[in-house]
């Protein structure tokens, strides 16, 4: 077999191509466990979750999902604003990529939140939830 795919370059080139392929589907093809925050699915969302944009106060007012609430992780007073929400009820996170929504999901369950899911950016967040982006000033700013 190493033989005939040395003579046909074309023919090896589908095997790997067919192998590249299967590797994408085992692991998942983009999806992640939040760590990147590259988040494709989300389970059903709550009807009383919380969506929280961690992104500056310019990026919300610019564009974000209906009804999220604005603590902008690089306040410096990011763990103090979300230690006054319930750590029980149910949050969903997100920024603009992926990056900020994953730190803030590791600061909030390290201070006891139990129902925290990392969305990811803005858009993958929007078509997770399914929610409209909407621009404006902050809702609870933080």
């Amino acid at each position: 077999m190493a033989r005939t795919l040395h003579r046909l370059p074309w023919l090896r080139a589908c095997v790997m191509l067919a192998l590249v392929a299967a590797v994408s589907v085992a692991a998942g093809c983009g999806s992640s466990d939040g760590g990147g925050g590259s988040t494709t699915s989300l389970p059903a969302m709550p009807a009383d979750a919380v969506m929280i944009d961690v992104r500056t106060p310019a990026e919300f007012e610019a564009g974000h999902l209906r009804g999220a609430r604005n603590i902008n992780l690089e306040s410096g007073d990011f763990a103090d604003v979300i230690a006054t929400l319930p750590a029980g009820a149910p949050y969903i996170v997100y920024c603009q990529t992926g990056n900020r929504s994953a730190q803030a999901v590791e600061i909030m369950r390290s201070s006891g939140f139990t129902d925290v899911t990392d969305a990811g950016g803005l858009d993958e967040a929007q078509m997770s939830t399914g929610l409209p982006i909407e621009s404006g000033s902050p809702t609870g700013a933080g």
